[in-house]
């Protein structure tokens, strides 16, 4: 039986973490500079254990382009999955912690 392996990345800085908001949108918020160099090290550091059969990944752009830049390193593939993607904030989408306060005493 085939040993399996799991390893978890958190994609790297986006647009959003500089924000500092609150956002699920899919197609917003790209990997800053600094989030490509984190990927790239990331990829670095997995690519010294070859066991990789496939990548899977949130189809959100900051974690799809951590996943692909992971993928290009390591020449496995990726597979996206929406049941992996982030929660929806609702009302307080795209809205900063201070902004949320501000606005919705339910926060």
């Amino acid at each position: 039986m085939k040993k399996i392996k799991l390893v978890f990345v958190r994609h790297g800085q986006s647009e959003k973490n500089i924000l500092r908001i609150k956002s699920s949108a899919k197609d917003k918020h790209p990997l800053t500079e600094k989030g490509k160099a984190q990927a790239k090290d990331a990829a670095f550091k997995l690519s010294k254990d070859d066991s990789f059969d496939f990548i899977i990944s949130s189809p959100v752009l900051r974690a799809r382009q951590t996943a692909e830049i992971i993928s290009e390193q390591l020449h496995v593939p990726v597979v996206f999955d929406d049941l992996i993607s982030e929660y929806d904030y609702g009302k307080w989408n795209d809205l900063t912690e201070e902004e949320m306060l501000e606005r919705h005493e339910d926060y």
